[in-house]
């Protein structure tokens, strides 16, 4: 796979939608390693084996988000796509993307105190 500043090629991207209740923080990718493609005669950041991509989510904190919640949660739904491109060592497959798709649920929060005999003196 191709890694993020690499030129000429599609590099792989993780692209979220987004909703209004969850805040996306920044993707995070993993350090890419330089090949030398004799192919192509470049040196390009690539990754290769098994990767993570991170993206951290944060919930609204807003009273009004809490209180819609109900005593059950609710579920939102999180989509997106991957994008990247790929290569072995003799071919570059086309640039593809496949759909994400996530359920998360989020509970309200809990705020039944904890027994006398538990807390804190």
């Amino acid at each position: 796979m191709y890694a993020p500043g690499v030129q000429g090629y599609k590099p792989i991207q993780l692209v979220m939608d987004a909703i209004p209740q969850m805040e996306r923080k920044p993707v995070t990718y993993p350090q890419p390693k330089i090949l030398y493609r004799p192919a192509i005669k470049e040196n390009v950041p690539v990754f290769e084996g098994t990767f993570r991509i991170d993206q951290d989510a944060k919930v609204s904190s807003t009273a009004e988000f809490w209180g819609s919640l109900g005593k059950e949660g609710k579920t939102f739904t999180v989509t997106g796509k991957l994008e990247y491109q790929a290569c072995d060592k003799t071919i570059c497959y086309l640039p593809t993307s496949v759909p994400l798709k996530w359920q998360v649920q989020v509970f309200p929060l809990d705020r039944t105190r904890a027994p006398v005999e538990i807390r804190h003196k």
